[in-house]
């Protein structure tokens, strides 16, 4: 059922991203995320769900812990989820977004649930990681700045250019096979 519900909001935001495109991008990881995700769940793949854990568990924790420091306190904290709280934005994307908050308990469980059988995801991960930053780079603009592609999404960060890429890339390595490590350590089938 989670599977079903995370494959629909995923082409619904997708969809919506296309209809509201000064809103938001299509290509945001999270976007995708929900979808393969959604597979995973369906096809009872731990490997694509641990793979899109690999890329969104530690962005999405730093999201939530952002998000519900605004929501109880009313003050921004760098401005990463100031788009939920100003008036006048997309309502359906405002409750899309709140997916952030829920998807991953839920991906969680099903890795719980279905344990993990595969080594090397990060790999998959990786290679995700890298098509999406090149789309995003290449098919975007740098006011959109979709998955922190252009700049810093932290406005304390203010390196650019080829060196903000490459502190991009190292990283989302780093938090990639940091996630697959404990992902596995803690969820694999020896079968």
């Amino acid at each position: 059922i989670f599977g079903i519900f995370f494959v629909v909001l995923g082409v619904a935001v997708i969809i919506n991203s296309f209809l509201y495109p000064e809103v938001a991008s299509f290509l945001w990881f999270c976007y995708w995320s929900l979808i393969l995700l959604g597979i995973g769940m369906i096809f009872k793949s731990s490997y694509l769900i641990v793979m899109q854990l690999n890329v969104i568990l530690i962005p999405l924790i730093f999201w939530n812990v952002y998000f519900f420091y605004q929501l109880l306190s009313g003050k921004s904290l760098f401005g990463i989820t100031d788009y939920f709280f100003i008036g006048g934005v997309n309502s359906f994307g405002n409750v899309a977004t709140l997916q952030h908050v829920y998807i991953l308990p839920l991906a969680a469980y099903a890795v719980y649930r279905f344990g993990i059988r595969s080594r090397g995801i990060w790999i998959a991960s990786f290679i995700e990681v890298s098509v999406v930053f090149f789309l995003s780079f290449f098919f975007t603009s740098i006011d959109k700045n979709v998955n922190c592609a252009f700049t810093s999404c932290f406005d304390f960060i203010k390196i650019s250019g080829m060196s903000y890429s490459l502190l991009w890339f190292f990283s989302m390595f780093i938090m990639v096979y940091l996630v697959d490590y404990l992902m596995f350590k803690f969820f694999y089938i020896r079968t």
